[in-house]
């Protein structure tokens, strides 16, 4: 994923191993803990070091997005495999907003993001979310909103 518009200075980063290690206890946990999808097992207290193991070893990627010097978006995602049909998936695993972002934003950080899962070989970019901003920024942005995820406690 790129973003790099000079006339707005919009940057999108992808931290390292190393980076996400140095920047974890300064606030990089809790914008991943407070966007958390309802798969995450909330009970487990090594969640957040699961997490972090993930994120250091490349199963999930994290990248930011940058205004100028301003950190604006978190957004952890993962590649996912469909093993009946072979389908490639990117998974926005969490996103956290710093600040109310708008929906031409949303659009091209979308753009950036599509062309990534496409360079993966995905055919989609999926996510859980109950927050009715995001799904209506999906519909707005041409998503399909009409699948609900469903739970029950065992």
């Amino acid at each position: 994923m790129e973003i790099k518009d000079t006339k707005d200075q919009y940057q999108l980063v992808k931290l390292s191993p190393e980076e996400i290690s140095e920047k974890w206890e300064d606030g990089l946990m809790d914008a991943i803990e407070a966007s958390l999808p309802p798969l995450a097992n909330y009970e487990s207290p090594e969640r957040m070091n699961n997490i972090l193991r993930a994120l250091c070893g490349g199963g999930l990627e994290c990248w930011t997005l940058w205004l100028g010097d301003d950190l604006q978006i978190v957004g952890v995602f993962e590649l996912i495999i469909d093993h009946a049909t072979g389908n490639k998936s990117l998974l926005i695993y969490a996103l956290y907003s710093y600040s109310e972002v708008s929906y031409e934003f949303w659009g091209i950080l979308l753009k950036s993001v599509r062309k990534t899962a496409k360079e993966k070989g995905c055919s989609r970019i999926v996510a859980y979310s109950n927050v009715d901003r995001v799904v209506d920024i999906i519909n707005a942005l041409g998503g399909n909103s009409e699948f609900r995820f469903l739970s029950l406690e065992v």
